[in-house]
């Protein structure tokens, strides 16, 4: 599974904060070569991806599975939502929360976590959320600043951009778990006491 690096997310993890940096170097480089490029397919950029890492392989250790995650962090951050991507494809991920693009909060297993993880800068989450909004056929800008609507699995989406939102751009996407929540699951969350759900059952 997914491992997010930070205490506030499941202790500190060496590479996390090393498979950043790497990224970051390789997305800045790929950035450079495809500016000048129109209309680069998929497999182009895959191809560029690969190349790239394969030289970084050379110059620093990577195992297989550390340039899997690497290439799919990378194709994701072009073409896809970047870090966003990552949490609405991890199904354990009941709720995302993003504040500005250096604070993003998730529920998990009913537990609150803030991530370590973030975006470039404002310019970085602008643009992915806009690309997020466009794909559920939206627009969302200084002139339309809220945005509700629903992924194609039911998920509530709400987006609130500048000057409605003070601290840059703001995403909240609630997923519907596909495993109902119980009163066995909130006692066991310790969500409720005892008394709560009895409470509730009498109701």
């Amino acid at each position: 599974g997914r491992t997010y690096g930070g205490k506030r997310a499941g202790g500190k993890n060496q590479w996390e904060t090393r498979r950043k940096g790497i990224r970051e170097e390789l997305r800045e480089k790929i950035r450079q070569e495809v500016s000048g490029s129109r209309d680069i397919s998929d497999s182009e950029l895959y191809e560029r991806i690969d190349r790239l890492i394969m030289e970084r392989g050379e110059e620093d250790y990577l195992p297989l599975k550390e340039r899997i995650e690497l290439r799919a962090a990378l194709f994701n951050s072009f073409r896809k939502l970047d870090i966003l991507q990552q949490l609405i494809d991890d199904p354990d991920i009941t709720e995302v929360m993003i504040n500005g693009y250096d604070t993003i909060f998730v529920e998990k297993a009913g537990k609150l976590l803030q991530l370590d993880e973030h975006f470039e800068n404002d310019e970085d989450l602008t643009r992915i959320v806009q690309r997020f909004v466009s794909s559920m056929d939206r627009t969302v800008d200084a002139s339309n600043p809220i945005v509700d609507a629903r992924l194609e699995d039911g998920s509530r989406v709400h987006v609130a951009f500048p000057p409605v939102a003070l601290n840059g751009a703001t995403v909240t996407i609630r997923r519907f778990s596909k495993n109902p929540m119980t009163v066995e699951k909130l006692l066991e969350y310790k969500s409720i006491t005892p008394e709560v759900a009895e409470f509730l059952q009498k109701l």
